[in-house]
């Protein structure tokens, strides 16, 4: 007897150099507020990199942007949401026209398939800036109970 479990899937920029267990963590955490079983990751931009400012350099070519759709539109299949949390910083030149491509692919993806989408405040910002958002927003609240305030759903339409 299997039971079906119901995944987030939490998209990010591109995939970090280190193990992003602090990413891993908080994307847990999302998961966990907003009921879901498992989660998974999946990235706008496949080439990892330390900063998302290297993206500026890697990604000026559309391949890479390209290659990471069929990876995305899978776990899309999987997904009973999706967390967007690919960051507030967009990359310059045309890297930039790729990424905003690239949300607006992901978006009419996720429409697609009538996902719920959600983010933390008003934008898609990554897990590593939630605290900065939430202690703002939410001063002197622990930060767990912060993020349950500031999980919202999110509009269609993507935002870069």
């Amino acid at each position: 007897m299997s039971t079906k479990t119901s995944t987030l899937l939490a998209v990010l920029t591109n995939p970090p150099t280190t193990p992003g267990e602090r990413t891993l963590a908080r994307v847990q955490l999302a998961c966990d507020l907003l009921g879901y079983d498992d989660f998974a990751v999946a990235n706008l931009f496949p080439l990892p990199s330390r900063s998302t400012r290297d993206i500026n350099e890697l990604g000026q070519v559309r391949g890479p942007w390209l290659a990471a759709r069929p990876v995305l539109q899978e776990q899309l299949g999987a997904a009973a949401g999706v967390l967007l949390a690919y960051g507030l910083e967009r990359p310059r030149g045309q890297a930039g026209q790729w990424h905003r491509e690239q949300v607006t692919w992901l978006d009419a993806a996720i429409t697609g398939r009538g996902l719920p989408r959600f983010w933390v405040g008003e934008a898609p910002r990554h897990p590593s800036r939630w605290q900065r958002c939430t202690s703002r927003r939410q001063p002197a609240v622990p930060f767990r109970d912060a993020v349950a305030l500031e999980l919202r759903p999110a509009p269609g339409g993507g935002r870069d």
